[in-house]
């Protein structure tokens, strides 16, 4: 039977209806089974029960109900997160169900459970704006708090926990509500505290004290009120605080803690009764507290240690070990062990440094226990226990920090035991694991010497070379040039243990290897048939190391010679070495008198002073008629060699032996300056003597004088000493001593950093002295003071004066002048007035030592002037001419900027990636390189190339560039068409510097169409 349209249509409809009255039926049905399973604690069966009901039933008016269950039933069986993601899908899902607002709650609650804290701020956050229940929204806005607080945004949390406390009136009374603030107020000052805002914090503990005085958040309030007392500086008020906390809530857990503070503060402030006091009451008043009494007897164990006092730090910290565990008594084994290491009673170190090892494995100063274990059983001998405990110590840290000392130490381990390959290729794999450090340094070292030791030479020919390649310039570079050239020698490959020999005499002239490295290059121009260069060798090696084969007129003549020709330091050497070969030659005495007037006068001489004191000292005792003011030229030595006891005593005999000595008034001088430092009265004596024995010597009268001023200035005698440089100038006001003391007082000033007086002084000694040669100096030291001041723009006319007026022979001073001139007026803001001081600068020192920063601050000044191709020009210049100068990196930055506003983005994307590649940047450097970078591949349209590198700006150290970074970055994905992610660029900015310039450039873009 054919069937119409129509009959078709109602019997579908019949049918429809049957089949969702059996739908209903069943939902209702597996709806019900679930919520007894859920109700009976069954959550396994209820979560899988309410899970299909929500997939076969999506639409059935308990779905909502459904996915709620499914979040209850998550957080009864403590899956936080994955109760919060429920509940999260229940709201989104049924926005309009009546559980939505619960869900939306709930979300934020299990994410905080979870420890999710974003995600939980997040949800909290959402339900300020969007739920309906008022005591939700009053919970939301302080677990939203709590979230930020446990995300270190301590700034944030504040803002979140006053949402809480500006609701109405009538939402902070009810009673939920109510109980959580004082815990709002107090959390306010805790995340106040932690942002380090500590007058802020104090505040906000007030009101917890004001609002809720009997509450027992009150001495909690009361302990950050103190912290923030003690951050401040604010200690009186701080132990006060602290005090009143114990006083007043004495049964607080945190009243212990109250008086251990106190015993810091007070130790501290090295007031120790106080800080006596406070620990005995910790000890008595709460035995159950032994951990801040331990803690107080390590921290004054700490001081001791500190102090270098290891015995007395050594019995402090036995004393804090008795009966201590966990933390505080690995701190008192690690204390223990290294005052009696510095002790170098090895035995207990050895016991302390084990026991920390063994009973505190985790304490943070195991790793540096370990290896000081180690040393210390070196010290005492035992090599085999110091490689067993390093090389256990290397399987745990094989690449750790200290891996490559312990490497180091156990090669020395090693090798103390005989077994010499272990310890090269010990040694070896120090040296590749620290390619610039001293200790791979010292390993090559070692791993040259053992191969030499052993006769193989090529290998160690590699190690010594590898060192120099290094270290070229450590003072332990003429060890290895020295076994560079045996290793050759020991090869027969003479041209290359010349060269090693040569760099060690050339380099390291002093050494103690020269006079062997000398010999070792006569045998090697011999094996080579150089017989000539032998021979100049040979002469050379007699001339500083002499042998009995030169007779002893040849040498006291070379020594008079030498003498004539002012060759002073040669002169030494050949008087020595005739004292040396003839002891008992009749030129003895004049050569003694001739070796001591030439150490004398031997600029540059190790040891010169000392040397020429003890041989004139040996003149006057042994030979007094050769040199009959021998003592007097001792004294005068010993002043030059800074040993004024040994001065005082040559120069006190000179005047008592010979009063009337044409001397006598100038030893009386010099006795007076060696006695100034430790006798300023005797010294003061001293120089009234000299100055009553010059008579009418008024220079030397003058000079006595102002040493005698000098003499109780030192001494702190400063009332005094001014009365003696005004006496001075009172008795000689035309004498060349009056202005240098008024330039030495004003100096002073400058020197304490006192620089408005300095510059009052200099400009008052200007006024005084018209002509006198200090004049120039004087400008500029006025100079130096007015810039230290920040008056860049006083400064640059005083510079131009003291460019002007110094001598040539202060040349170095002049360009000084010159330059720091230019210096200070582009400081002073005037790039104009620069470029002109910079032009005259370079005019006149050419090959200047500043002109590298002359060039950088011209550059800088044409930039200043928007000049941006001279800009680009002068710096591409210096960066040219001094590649490797200290303002080569900033140049290059600032040659990019300039070629940037010349938008020759090409070239200016160049400069900065060859700035990029430098190695060991500054940081700030790298990231505005990186952002200039991105913002030139920008207007390139390298949308993708600009954002690599704005990202890596946006995630380095520098966060003054981070804003710049993600605005660019955002403008790139914008123009990608990744508009989300421009967005929440842009986004970023607001949020992290709502007050930046960047901020205002986010929002207007974020109003444009399109982003």
């Amino acid at each position: 039977m054919r069937l119409t349209w129509s009959r078709v249509g109602w019997t579908a409809s019949v049918l429809v209806l049957l089949l969702g009255a059996a739908a209903a039926q069943q939902s209702a049905t597996l709806y019900q089974s679930a919520e007894a399973a859920f109700v009976d604690k069954q959550y396994d069966k209820a979560l899988t029960t309410f899970k299909q009901f929500v997939e076969r039933y999506p639409d059935d008016r308990l779905a909502a109900r459904a996915l709620h269950r499914i979040g209850e039933c998550h957080g009864a069986q403590q899956r936080f997160e994955e109760a919060a993601l429920a509940f999260q899908v229940c709201y989104k899902r049924y926005p309009d169900a009546a559980v939505a607002d619960s869900a939306m709650f709930n979300e934020g609650f299990y994410f905080f459970k979870a420890q999710k804290w974003q995600p939980a701020a997040f949800a909290y956050f959402n339900y300020t704006k969007k739920g309906t229940n008022t005591v939700y929204r009053a919970q939301a806005c302080y677990w939203r708090a709590e979230a930020y607080y446990q995300l270190g945004r301590y700034e944030d949390a504040v803002k979140s926990y006053q949402e809480l406390l500006a609701l109405p009136a009538e939402n902070l009374a009810e009673p939920t509500v109510a109980d959580l603030l004082p815990y709002t107020r107090y959390s306010i000052a805790v995340s106040l505290f932690e942002a380090k805002k500590y007058p802020e914090a104090l505040d906000a503990a007030k009101q917890v004290l004001a609002k809720h005085p009997q509450h027992p958040v009150v001495a909690d309030a009361l302990w950050y009120g103190g912290q923030a007392l003690r951050q401040a500086k604010q200690l009186n008020e701080a132990v006060a605080w602290f005090q009143r906390l114990v006083d007043e809530h004495a049964k607080s857990a945190l009243a212990p803690d109250a008086l251990y503070a106190i015993v810091e503060i007070e130790q501290a402030r090295g007031r120790r009764e106080a800080a006596q006091k406070a620990a005995d009451r910790l000890a008595k008043e709460y035995p159950g507290a032994d951990a801040q009494s331990k803690n107080a007897r390590l921290r004054m164990a700490n001081e001791r240690l500190t102090a270098k006092d290891y015995a007395a730090a050594a019995k402090l910290y036995r004393e804090a070990l008795a009966g201590a565990s966990g933390d505080a008594a690995a701190a008192a084994l690690h204390g223990l062990a290294e005052a009696s290491f510095e002790l170098q009673q090895w035995d207990e170190a050895i016991s302390a440094y084990r026991k920390l090892i063994d009973q505190h494995p985790r304490y943070q100063t195991v790793n540096r226990a370990k290896l000081r274990l180690g040393e210390a059983l070196l010290r005492k001998g035992d090599p085999a226990g110091a490689e067993t405990l390093y090389r256990d110590y290397l399987k745990g840290t094989p690449s750790g920090t200290d891996a490559v000392l312990a490497r180091y130490n156990l090669a020395l381990a090693v090798l103390q035991q005989g077994r010499k390959d272990d310890a090269i290729g010990l040694f070896g794999e120090v040296a590749n694991a620290d390619q610039k450090g001293d200790t791979g340094g010292s390993a090559l070292l070692e791993v040259g010497r053992l191969q030499l030791e052993a006769r193989r030479f090529a290998e160690s020919r590699v190690a010594y070379q590898e060192f120099l390649r290094r270290l070229p310039t450590r003072p332990e570079a003429a060890t290895a040039h020295w076994g560079s050239g045996e290793a050759s020698y020991g090869l027969k490959d003479w041209n290359r243990a010349a060269t090693a020999y040569k760099a060690l005499v050339d380099g390291f002239p002093k050494h103690a290897l020269v006079e062997r490295a000398y010999y070792r290059l006569v045998d090697v121009y011999r094996a080579l048939g150089q017989m000539d260069t032998a021979n100049q060798y040979s002469a050379k090696l007699k001339q500083l190391f002499p042998t009995s084969k030169l007779t002893a007129a040849t040498v006291f003549a070379s020594g008079r010679e030498r003498f004539k020709a002012k060759d002073y330091k040669g002169a030494v050497t050949a008087f020595e070495q005739f004292l040396k070969q003839y002891p008992d030659h009749e030129d003895t005495p004049v050569a003694k008198a001739n070796l001591a007037a030439s150490l004398y006068l031997a600029d540059g001489l190790p040891d010169r002073w000392k040397r020429a004191a003890l041989a004139y000292a040996d003149l006057a005792k042994n030979h007094p008629t050769v040199a009959p003011d021998a003592l007097f030229w001792a004294g005068s030595a010993w002043t030059e060699a800074g040993d004024s006891a040994q001065a005082a005593t040559a120069l006190r005999a000179f005047v008592t032996q010979q009063p009337t000595s044409t001397y006598a008034a100038r030893a009386w001088l010099l006795l007076g300056k060696a006695l100034a430092a430790k006798q300023p009265d005797e010294a003061v004596k001293a120089f009234t003597a000299c100055a009553e024995a010059a008579k009418d010597d008024l220079p030397l009268r003058s000079e006595a004088r102002s040493e005698a001023a000098w003499a109780l200035l030192a001494a702190g005698r400063e009332e005094a000493a001014y009365t003696a440089f005004e006496a001075l100038v009172a008795d000689d006001p035309t004498g060349r001593f009056a202005p240098e003391a008024r330039f030495h007082l004003a100096g002073r000033l400058h020197q304490q950093k006192k620089y408005a007086e300095a510059v009052t002084a200099y400009s008052e000694w200007l006024k005084a002295f018209g002509t006198h040669s200090l004049r120039a100096r004087v400008f500029y030291n006025l100079a130096l003071a007015q810039e230290a001041q920040g008056q860049f723009a006083g400064a640059a006319p005083n510079y131009q004066q003291a460019a002007g007026q110094l001598p040539v022979a202060d040349d170095d001073l002049k360009q000084q002048a010159a330059y720091r001139r230019g210096f200070c007026l582009f400081k002073a803001g005037d790039p104009a007035a620069a470029l002109t001081a910079f032009d005259e600068f370079e005019k006149g020192w050419p090959k200047s030592k500043l002109r590298a920063e002359a060039a950088y601050y011209r550059g800088r000044a044409l930039l200043e002037q928007d000049k941006w191709a001279e800009a680009a020009t002068v710096l591409q210049n210096a960066i040219n001419a001094w590649p490797d100068h200290v303002l080569t990196a900033s140049a290059r930055l600032n040659l990019g900027l300039a070629l940037q506003n010349l938008q020759k983005y090409s070239e200016a994307v160049a400069v900065y990636q060859a700035l990029l590649k430098l190695p060991d940047l500054a940081d700030d450097l790298v990231a505005q390189a990186q952002v200039h970078l991105g913002e030139s591949l920008y207007a390139q349209k390298k949308h993708a190339e600009a954002l690599d590198v704005l990202l890596r700006a946006e995630l380095g150290k520098v966060e003054t560039v981070r804003p710049a970074a993600r605005y660019w970055a955002a403008m790139c994905y914008n123009q990608q068409g990744e508009v989300a992610k421009a967005r929440e660029k842009l986004q970023a900015i607001i949020n992290d510097t709502p007050q930046s310039e960047w901020a205002q450039k986010a929002k207007a873009a974020l109003n444009q169409p399109g982003t």
